[in-house]
């Protein structure tokens, strides 16, 4: 059965593009912009092909069956009556937008989900607005990724590429295309340079990072937060995120929610005595005043959290290290060649404890309190650890 020009103006977007079916082949799609496109199915050698018809009102119900209808007529004497026409009202940034709006749901990391919106919509939607993307050719694309690439941002030039070959692939699957023209620049990029968090492994250097973050004479917030970050090796992020209500003075724990979490799998930080010990020090500071446990300095509220940027400045600026000789990223790097060179402990349960993305999310939902105990005993043996370290003689390194 058909349906009427009312049932068409009163059909309103919805989240996900939906389709009306009229009688033929024929069917109207409902895009979440509000767009409304004809579309004719039809089949040539028992092989499915879809016709744009147009949109919307500029196309009315009855030209469009008319369409239908003729044809029809030509397929009925073996002829396919789009063979040499193009097709049309095929928009690039329109289907990269509804691939975002189904591809999003999928994310679960917040700064992952913002980072991937902001390429998508301020980057890719406009270098390619308004054009049908069968003639968005390879070099295009690729022009337009070596642009971001000599910025200097290599790994956003791959991402971004990423992202566009998605795209194309997603319009591949709904039948507009029949290639993908990102395919064909596999291997043409520049490999991105790999840079690893600057980290300090030796017994010696740890001592002194230890003693010169208990020295710092800057904000009280931000050196329990380094402190904090040393004895627990979590990400900078998940610590300045941090909040009272994640913290279990009982069982001694940090639940980390999934939503703050790189691989989007709610974590569990078990907390040695001295991370306690940060935690019960600051405590009379930020747990009246806010939600974050490392407040801001000089933000009273406690409504935001200080930056990477500003907690890798005080290394430079208070305790003299040089640019990326050391950052809050590298406590973790620290912590892993630590744990691993001890030989004691599990290389699962180092990993677990690290929350590497390695395994896949389902498994990881499922077992993330999994080594819980060992991981217990060996956040405290870590702890002990930092603390035992004796610091080279000064006069010595002098």
């Amino acid at each position: 059965m058909g349906f009427s020009d009312r049932a068409i103006l009163n059909a309103k977007p919805k989240e996900k593009k939906y389709v009306l079916k009229d009688d033929g082949g024929l069917s109207l799609e409902v895009w979440p912009t509000g767009r409304k496109v004809w579309m004719f199915r039809y089949w040539i050698n028992n092989v499915e092909r879809r016709k744009t018809l147009g949109r919307y009102p500029s196309v009315s119900l009855r030209e469009a069956r008319e369409m239908r209808d003729n044809a029809r007529m030509q397929l009925d004497r073996k002829i396919d009556p789009f063979a040499n026409s193009k097709a049309t009202a095929c928009v690039f940034d329109e289907y990269a937008l509804l691939w975002w709006e189904r591809h999003k749901p999928e994310l679960r990391n917040a700064k992952n989900i913002q980072t991937t919106e902001h390429r998508v919509k301020a980057f890719i939607v406009p270098a390619f607005k308004n054009r049908d993307p069968r003639g968005i050719m390879p070099h295009e694309i690729f022009n337009f990724i070596k642009n971001i690439e000599r910025t200097g941002k290599r790994e956003t030039a791959r991402r971004t590429m990423d992202l566009i070959r998605q795209i194309f692939r997603f319009m591949v699957t709904e039948g507009l295309l029949t290639r993908n023209p990102v395919t064909e620049l596999v291997g043409i990029l520049d490999k991105p340079v790999v840079e690893h968090h600057p980290s300090i492994t030796d017994p010696g250097g740890i001592a002194v990072l230890r003693d010169k973050i208990r020295e710092y004479k800057g904000s009280h917030s931000m050196r329990c937060a380094m402190l904090f970050s040393l004895y627990t090796f979590a990400r900078p992020g998940e610590v300045r995120h941090c909040e009272w209500p994640e913290i279990n003075f009982e069982t001694k724990e940090w639940h980390i929610p999934a939503e703050k979490m790189k691989a989007g799998v709610k974590h569990i930080v078990p907390l040695s005595r001295q991370a306690l010990a940060v935690l019960e020090e600051i405590r009379p500071f930020s747990e009246c005043h806010g939600k974050y446990v490392f407040p801001a300095p000089l933000c009273y509220d406690g409504s935001r959290t200080y930056s990477d940027s500003s907690i890798n400045r005080a290394f430079v600026r208070q305790m003299k290290y040089e640019p990326k000789q050391v950052t809050a990223h590298g406590f973790r790097s620290t912590a892993s060649t630590v744990l691993n060179e001890s030989g004691i402990w599990h290389y699962d349960a180092i990993e677990a404890q690290l929350a590497h993305s390695g395994v896949d999310r389902v498994r990881k939902a499922y077992n993330y309190a999994k080594y819980l105990q060992e991981r217990r005993e060996m956040m405290q043996w870590y702890a002990d650890y930092i603390d035992g370290l004796k610091a080279p003689d000064k006069e010595k390194t002098d």
